[in-house]
């Protein structure tokens, strides 16, 4: 699935609940009152979703779940889009998979920063 964000820029809130309309199961942790206001709680409960998506095989949703990142991550205020690479990307753990299987789902520049973020 390729996500097309026609809208210039997208508040917080409208981030969040296209992730949550997308990723449905990520609701209860993402939007847990406890993580409201803290974006790099809520962005983690995201990167425990893609987790459990490596564990359990599910590379059809880890692909969407990449194309919604990219196309959401020149969109967002700077606040998140510093969330979307150190709550969620740097937390991304593709156990099992080589290098060639993990860029199936990151472009070159992401799994660089991956790479980076995880030394």
């Amino acid at each position: 699935m390729n996500f097309k964000i026609v809208k210039p820029e997208l508040t917080t809130d409208e981030f969040l609940r296209l992730l949550v309309d997308y990723f449905p199961e990520t609701k209860d942790e993402v939007l847990d009152p406890d993580y409201v206001g803290l974006i790099h709680l809520q962005l983690g409960g995201f990167a425990n979703y893609a987790n459990k998506c490596i564990e359990t095989k599910r590379f059809d949703e880890l692909k969407k779940i990449f194309d919604y990142f990219e196309a959401t991550v020149t969109k967002v205020h700077t606040t998140v889009e510093n969330a979307l690479y150190v709550s969620f990307l740097e937390h991304v753990d593709f156990e099992g998979l080589n290098e060639k299987e993990i860029k199936k789902y990151l472009n070159s520049d992401l799994y660089k920063t991956w790479t980076e973020l995880r030394k």
